[in-house]
């Protein structure tokens, strides 16, 4: 990674659209927790779709999964997952190093 960029972490957290905490959803739940944070912000994605297997009959329900996109410092995130771990512990969680920038706008 370039020495002149601050180091930045990427976490996505795979979910699914009907996965609750308690009385609340989940991704509800977690944005909320990105918010209190303090979090430089997030991004919901929802994926449908999928091909039937030996499991999903031709026409059964398919589940919608979710992904919310997290980057901030690399600290500012290690500390969001240790502190939401037990919200965490029913998704997949993604953690990547990345480059994040703000471009300078042009006048």
């Amino acid at each position: 990674m370039s020495a002149d960029f601050p180091r930045h972490r990427r976490l996505t957290v795979v979910l699914g659209a009907r996965d609750h905490a308690g009385h609340h959803l989940l991704a509800t739940e977690l944005l909320a927790q990105v918010r209190s944070a303090r979090l430089w912000g997030a991004t919901l994605l929802e994926a449908t779709g999928g091909a039937p297997g030996p499991d999903r009959p031709e026409g059964a329900f398919e589940a919608t999964s979710l992904a919310l996109v997290v980057v901030d410092e690399a600290e500012a995130i290690d500390r969001f997952v240790h502190d939401e771990r037990a919200l965490l512990s029913t998704t997949t969680v993604f953690l990547d190093d990345v480059v994040a920038f703000r471009a300078a706008q042009s006048r």
